[in-house]
């Protein structure tokens, strides 16, 4: 499971899904959203000192958010253990948070004079679903399934890739992004989206090039940040993974973007046509994420470095996930797990 937001309605629900979106690429992405839809950006809203406040306050959050997520992941450490964090236990756990905020917010609403937010706002067929009524569930469902294949691949090798590396090649989407966008939606852009594109670019080769330039893994270039395939544990210490698994891991980690790439051009496609409710949208598009998120236990089985299971022992590591979670070591070499 995994943000993802701000600056305008629409480009609101385009990123509550994935919970890895940093500022720079939520500012670019979201102008991306403003691009495909000018409309949304004439109407009235609030005033830019609370869309400030809001977007100063979202910044703050989602950099705690991101170095707690990278800790767990890292405390976890396991693929198999970290794989079912981000499928199983994330997506539902996410839900039930979510119904905290949720209900005072229909209170509030109703309180406020709209009539439409009862106990039934949240069901299916909600006429304040969006400015033009109910909304198709299965059209918000496909909202999160990008999002969530973003997480089932970015959950184990975030465990292997420094916090540094994860918040520059997260900002890949943007590219990603622009490209689908463009293709699909036919959708133009300014010199301020392509130049954040090189940025992006710029980026991830001045956070490789030491690494790449020397590669030096003996014990003072890995304790310098001067080895590609040396990362650093729950246990304070740097750890050096083989060619093959640090390429595969950080390979891995790219590709997750594509997907949600792809699912936020088609938020696009769908929010061009109708402004749809951020809480009714963010529900339902959660509520299929965990069925995503179960549709992609499969991976588990997958012979990955550092994971060999077997399907009949998906129910025990779901247990001893859960067991790593609360700082127990369900086996010996988990020993990260109380970290």
């Amino acid at each position: 499971s995994d943000s993802s937001h701000l600056c305008s309605r629409k480009a609101h629900v385009a990123f509550q899904f994935h919970p890895s979106s940093l500022n720079l690429r939520c500012v670019l992405t979201s102008s991306l959203v403003m691009a495909a839809a000018p409309d949304a950006v004439k109407k009235r809203g609030p005033s830019s000192t609370l869309l400030f406040l809001v977007f100063l306050g979202y910044i703050v959050v989602r950099a705690v958010d991101r170095v707690f997520m990278k800790r767990a992941t890292n405390s976890m450490q396991s693929p198999t253990y970290n794989l079912m964090l981000w499928n199983v236990i994330y997506p539902i756990s996410r839900q039930v948070v979510q119904v905290g905020f949720w209900l005072p917010y229909i209170l509030i609403m109703r309180q406020a004079g709209d009539r439409r937010y009862t106990w039934r706002f949240l069901f299916p067929g909600s006429a304040a679903a969006s400015s033009k009524g109910a909304v198709p569930l299965l059209q918000l469902g496909l909202f999160s399934l990008g999002d969530q294949l973003c997480n089932c691949l970015q959950g184990p090798a975030g465990a292997f890739i420094s916090q540094v590396m994860l918040s520059i090649m997260s900002n890949t989407s943007i590219i990603f992004t622009l490209v689908l966008s463009a293709a699909f939606l036919g959708t133009r852009f300014s010199q301020n989206h392509y130049a954040g594109c090189v940025m992006v670019v710029l980026s991830i080769l001045v956070g490789l090039s030491p690494k790449l330039g020397s590669n030096d893994c003996s014990e003072n270039g890995v304790q310098h940040g001067q080895c590609l395939g040396a990362y650093k544990a729950s246990d304070g210490m740097f750890h050096v993974l083989s060619a093959g698994a640090a390429v595969f891991w950080y390979c891995a980690f790219l590709l997750s973007i594509l997907p949600y790439a792809v699912g936020a051009v088609y938020k696009q496609h769908v929010l061009q046509g109708r402004d749809v409710e951020v809480v009714y949208a963010t529900w339902w598009s959660g509520c299929f994420q965990i069925l995503w998120g179960l549709l992609c236990v499969p991976f588990l089985w997958i012979k990955l470095p550092g994971q060999d299971l077997p399907p009949g022992r998906t129910l025990e590591a779901l247990v001893d996930t859960w067991s790593c979670l609360c700082g127990h070591i369900p086996h010996p070499g988990d020993e990260a797990c109380a970290s």
